[in-house]
């Protein structure tokens, strides 16, 4: 099972003044448009596909190689549940918490390592608490980068386990307490 949203799992709680960005845009084919104040840090090309990578403090833009080199998602760091790197295979992979709208990346190229770092840099900056919820999963609570936005309540339950909603809305009014969210 894939990780959940608090939007997703729980659908009576809702999440006041929530906005989603647009997870598809349109860019020229080298660049993305980037929000305002949002400035590029980093750029990398995939060696196989030659697809492009851009790196902000608040997202990371790639283009869609279904709808061609025109087309960019913006996944932003909040929505990142996390950043891999395969050495033997050079291979940087981002898996999304909203891979119906904006799908994992996977980045093939001897460079992508710096793109790591950032990466897990951002998540962390992005991650207010991560809770493990043993035996059942964990459970984190995210921020968009820019510190402003509502916070994210993130549930990924464990391999056969099936928390109900009430048990989730106690954790979270539990750890909101404890963290003084």
């Amino acid at each position: 099972m894939g990780s959940l949203t608090m939007r997703a799992y729980l659908p009576s709680i809702r999440l006041r003044g929530l906005t989603r960005a647009p997870a598809l845009v349109t860019g020229s084919r080298r660049r993305p448009e980037l929000a305002k104040g949002e400035r590029a840090l980093m750029s990398e090309r995939d060696a196989t596909t030659r697809r492009r990578v851009v790196a902000t403090g608040s997202a990371i833009h790639y283009q869609d190689l279904d709808r061609g080199f025109a087309a960019w998602h913006r996944l932003g760091w909040d929505e990142v549940e996390r950043a891999d790197w395969d050495a033997d295979r050079a291979e940087l992979r981002i898996v999304s918490l909203a891979p119906e709208t904006a799908p994992h990346l996977v980045l093939r190229s001897p460079g992508a390592r710096r793109l790591l770092d950032l990466a897990r840099e951002r998540i962390r900056a992005t991650t207010l608490v991560h809770v493990p919820l043993r035996p059942a999963g964990w459970l984190a609570a995210r921020r968009p980068a820019s510190g402003d936005g509502e916070v994210r309540w993130v549930v990924r339950p464990a391999p056969g386990a099936e928390p109900t909603d009430a048990e989730v809305a106690e954790i979270i009014r539990t750890v909101r307490v404890q963290a003084g969210l």
